[in-house]
């Protein structure tokens, strides 16, 4: 299947797209009826319109590819606040300081977005990440080996069966010798 690997989105392009989406309400609601899908269909249709006449856009996107964006972007927000989460309940705490980023919004208006950048990092936070990097790489290379083995148990059993079928053959040829 021969697939065309599409440009990647910019930061500014993401941005754009998170304005739009905030233009249409039906987009965060959770009903599945068949009106709304197709509201939401619509929906999706007008922001890929507005999105590829925006002028910071540089690649024409379909609905589909800005639908599957935004879906990427709320499940890596929902990551990182998992992650926050746990390490506020591990009792590792993160100082925070707040950064104010702005951007165009493309209507000649400036908006504001806070964003939290950590601080510091206290020790037991970095020693938790290099023992989260040696498990994680103890983890690659068990499967790596996990692999390695399923490889070689298939080579084995292709051969035992190569075998089967060669004994096969030289019964019947020797049934044949017999016959004739």
């Amino acid at each position: 299947m021969d697939v065309k690997r599409i440009t990647p989105f910019t930061n500014v392009e993401k941005n754009i797209l998170t304005q739009l989406i905030q233009r249409f309400d039906v987009l965060k609601s959770k009903s599945m009826d068949g009106t709304t899908i197709s509201q939401k269909n619509e929906a999706w249709h007008k922001i890929s319109c507005l999105f590829n006449i925006h002028q910071e856009t540089k690649v024409k996107r379909t609905p589909r590819q800005l639908k599957k964006l935004w879906n990427n972007m709320k499940h890596r927000k929902q990551i990182e606040l998992k992650l926050k989460k746990q390490m506020e309940e591990s009792e590792v705490k993160v100082e925070e300081t707040p950064i104010v980023e702005f951007f165009d919004i493309g209507d000649g208006y400036r908006d504001q977005e806070s964003i939290l950048i950590p601080a510091k990092i206290d020790e037991t936070s970095q020693q938790q990440r290099e023992l989260f990097s040696i498990r994680l790489s103890i983890a690659k290379e068990e499967l790596l080996k996990a692999k390695a083995e399923t490889e070689r148990a298939q080579a084995e059993a292709r051969r035992a069966l190569i075998e089967e079928e060669l004994s096969v053959l030289k019964l019947r040829r020797f049934k044949d010798g017999q016959i004739s």
